[in-house]
């Protein structure tokens, strides 16, 4: 068996004896191997010789050349995913943001497909957060020669005082002060029967939590805690129901400092100072 391209010679008898020479020149001719590369998208097919290959792997295709020999064909394939992007914005109520050409005033989660530099899908989802304008009423009664601050302003004389400051989330806050100046007027709460309960807050200095305790106050509460800028950091509304009541309140969003807790009622009202460390 010869498999190797060469030429090669035989030496025979002929029938009259004598020498007959034989040569043999064979060609050998390769297997003939062709690579293909090639990227899809997700959702597309390859067509190799009338077959669709749409999953990523090594295909073989066997023909025969024009020797008579085999040609291999091996297609490497490569099927691409989407991508997919996920962005976190907020803005102020009355701001937008511009996507995919849009301007978006309202949360909500946004989607769009785009084209990557591959060709394929990439799909953006916008997930938007409109934070609201705060718009806080303060009542407040104070002795005469007492003072409010809210913002960079000192309040003394009775009136209606608005100020334009900034909220923790980098939005407005319009802040409205309705400052009643009394003289020798003692200023609280009080119960039905005429008699003053008392309100405590502990832990003060507070830490990650302060609790108010409400002793002898039955009645409905609005709860606010403002910081000396005048941002307003809590408020809710609580219902004491036989006049002893405790209310836990979070501080993590809270920043260093001293802040005023103020509980309404009835156009009346208690101030507390609290310290958070």
């Amino acid at each position: 068996n010869y498999i190797t391209t060469g030429t090669y010679t035989f030496t025979y008898s002929n029938s009259l004896g004598c020498d007959s020479v034989v040569i043999f020149d064979l060609q050998v001719n390769p297997v003939k191997e062709t690579f293909l590369q090639a990227e899809i998208c997700e959702g597309s097919e390859y067509e190799l010789d009338g077959t669709l290959y749409n999953k990523t792997g090594n295909y073989e295709k066997v023909y025969t050349s024009q020797t008579g020999c085999d040609s291999i064909v091996t297609l490497n394939l490569s099927v691409l995913a989407p991508d997919e992007t996920i962005l976190e914005e907020s803005v102020c109520q009355g701001e937008f943001i511009t996507f995919s050409g849009e301007d978006l005033y309202e949360s909500g989660i946004y989607t769009h497909t785009f084209t990557n530099i591959s060709g394929c899908d990439s799909v953006v989802v916008l997930n938007l957060l409109v934070n609201l304008v705060s718009d806080t009423v303060l009542n407040y009664e104070i002795q005469k020669g007492d003072s409010i601050v809210i913002g960079n302003s000192v309040y003394k004389v009775s009136g209606s005082y608005t100020d334009y400051l900034t909220n923790y989330l980098g939005c407005d806050s319009v802040v409205t002060l309705e400052l009643i100046v009394k003289e020798d007027v003692q200023v609280g709460i009080r119960q039905l029967s005429g008699t003053f309960g008392s309100v405590n807050l502990f832990p003060n200095p507070a830490g990650e939590f302060v609790t108010i305790e409400f002793k002898g106050l039955p009645g409905e509460y609005v709860i606010k805690i403002v910081s000396m800028e005048g941002k307003l950091y809590y408020l809710n509304s609580t219902k004491v129901v036989n006049g002893d009541y405790f209310e836990k309140i979070g501080l993590q969003r809270f920043t260093p400092g001293m802040y005023s807790v103020i509980i309404e009622s009835g156009g009346k009202f208690i101030t507390k100072k609290l310290i958070v460390k």
